[in-house]
């Protein structure tokens, strides 16, 4: 598994796969009907001077062949207390992601469905007459 996240700084996608936190919940990524695709991971932020993912940033969870499992924003970040270090306390950070599929939205459904019906082809043929 490989998990990439851009926080939108410019810097582009940088690779997260290292910080996913050992010992936690593994990554799972949830398909429920008529909701977007969800997926939690926790990441555990070294002293590399990794950065915490944003709100809104885009995630890709990709296989080892490069096809890719799952595509999303981060739609919440939940810091979790993992200890005591050196430095002080040590949080791990449970991220909330949801897929690109949600961040369509329902304009753009909407938008589609008046160009349907000013085609004519909304219309019922008993509303027609």
């Amino acid at each position: 598994m490989r998990l990439t996240i851009d926080n939108l700084d410019g810097l582009g996608p940088q690779d997260y796969t290292s910080l996913v936190a050992a010992g936690k919940t593994p990554p799972s990524i949830h398909r429920r009907l008529n909701q977007p695709t969800a997926m939690i991971v926790t990441l555990a932020p070294g002293t590399s001077g990794s950065v915490v993912p944003a709100t809104g940033a885009h995630v890709i969870v990709a296989r080892a062949n490069g096809s890719v499992t799952f595509s999303g924003q981060v739609a919440a970040v939940n810091p979790e207390y993992a200890g005591w270090g050196e430095r002080g306390a040590v949080y791990c950070y449970r991220l909330t992601t949801l897929s690109d599929e949600s961040s369509a939205g329902s304009e753009d459904i909407a938008g589609a469905w008046r160009f349907y019906q000013s085609c004519g082809w909304g219309h019922s043929a008993a509303a027609s007459e």
